[in-house]
């Protein structure tokens, strides 16, 4: 009996895909087979493939006759696979040897629909990436059902959308028809997202048995990769937004909603009028271009407001700073606008040399600017899960007056 099915989109990945393949044949769990769907590699992929299948049987190759992409490459992996359960790999990815069996036997015990898996990220040759999330670093200890279990993930802030971190049943995906939809970005998330709302059984294995790794080549550091982001997290918001218009009752879906609201409206802020026509156009349905047009008339996503007393405050400073260049710093320019107030530009802690300003206004490393820290206010605008870090960053410059303005991103 196959006991699982690994699935493998490979396209021009050669000088990371033996380190792939070496560690899939290396698990402990034996009754595996491992499916590479070779996407119409134009490298040394495709040989590697069969160099690789004339020594272990277990390896099964699919070769598309043109370049579908991953999602729909994974889809062709689905529909031949005959293990019980199913993992997807990225072919510049690798496993722990332990990771499947483990997996197996928990998701046995447990009799799981879904299974998510701890990550390693490797960011390799020194790349700047600010916007990484580790994927799911707390403790969840029982069974739960996936509305429910996605409500949890929002409020504790756990990243649960890599597609890579979950070990799915494979009956589970099966019988609910479940497939990829053909996204550059964020497809993995969106079956997530799907399989959640079906899942009636969902473990989180603490152990950390996936090796993610972050290079020049990976699709989310592409050719207008903000523009593929944002399609995908439309994409998903309106999947979810159908699902719970007909299960209102669905715990943990609105919490969801709301985070991935101020995240897409979040993105267009950073779009120019030219990114927003490319957007629309890679929206596949007229509901999701409604849904776009819609969220691009808002103004306000955050609700920050200051009071009287934070408003006294930084009139009484020479400078005012904003600690964060994400998406709610232009709120809180457009705020202080409205009150005559200017600001002195953005600090951060380490800056991407690719984005050297925003809105407008310089983007500083913090230390950069202490000639201003006995005349300054900074307010903090990153997430507040950050806030304690940053006030720490800040004392150590010499920075004491601050606001924290406890934004939920």
């Amino acid at each position: 009996m196959v006991k699982v099915s690994v699935i493998v989109p490979v396209y021009n990945t050669e000088s990371m895909l033996e380190n792939c393949i070496e560690s899939l044949l290396a698990q402990t769990l034996k009754e595996i087979e491992i499916i590479f769907v070779d996407d119409k590699s134009t490298d040394s992929s495709t040989d590697i493939l069969y160099k690789y299948q004339k020594k272990d049987h277990r390896i099964n190759i699919i070769c598309n006759e043109e370049n579908i992409g991953a999602a729909l490459s994974r889809n062709r992996g689905l529909d031949i696979a005959k293990g019980k359960y199913i993992q997807f790999v990225d072919s510049d990815d690798y496993l722990e040897p332990d990771a499947l069996e483990n997996l197996y036997i928990l998701s046995e015990q447990h009799n799981s629909e879904m299974c998510y898996l701890g990550m390693h990220l490797h960011i390799e040759n020194n790349i700047s990436e600010t916007g990484l999330r580790e994927g799911i670093l707390r403790n969840y200890p029982k069974v739960y059902n996936g509305r429910e279990i996605i409500g949890e993930f929002v409020k504790n802030n756990d990243f649960f959308l890599y597609l890579c971190s979950v070990f799915y049943k494979s009956s589970f995906i099966k019988e609910n028809g479940l497939r990829y939809k053909k996204l550059s970005i964020g497809e993995g998330g969106d079956f997530i997202l799907r399989a959640l709302c079906l899942a009636e059984k969902v473990i989180v294995c603490p152990k950390k048995y996936y090796r993610y790794r972050i290079h020049e080549k990976s699709i989310s550091r592409g050719a207008n990769a903000k523009i593929k982001l944002l399609i995908g997290q439309i994409t998903q918001y309106i999947d979810i937004l159908q699902y719970y218009s007909q299960h209102e009752d669905a715990v943990g879906l609105q919490p969801f909603l709301e985070d991935q609201y101020k995240k897409i409206a979040g993105g267009i802020l950073n779009l120019s009028a030219s990114d927003k026509q490319d957007v629309e156009k890679g929206l596949e349905t007229a509901f999701a271009k409604y849904i776009f047009r819609i969220l691009q008339q808002e103004t306000k996503i955050y609700g920050i407001e200051f009071s009287e007393e934070i408003l006294t405050r930084i009139r009484q400073k020479s400078h005012v700073i904003i600690y964060g260049a994400g998406y709610v710093s232009k709120e809180i320019i457009e705020l202080l606008q409205k009150y005559g107030i200017e600001i002195a530009g953005f600090a951060v802690t380490k800056r991407n040399e690719a984005q050297r300003s925003m809105y407008g206004h310089h983007i500083y490393e913090i230390q950069e600017l202490k000639a201003y820290k006995d005349d300054a206010i900074v307010l903090i605008a990153a997430n507040k899960i950050y806030n304690q870090e940053i006030e720490g960053i800040l004392e150590k410059h010499g920075f004491r007056d601050y606001v924290c303005l406890n934004v939920e991103i």
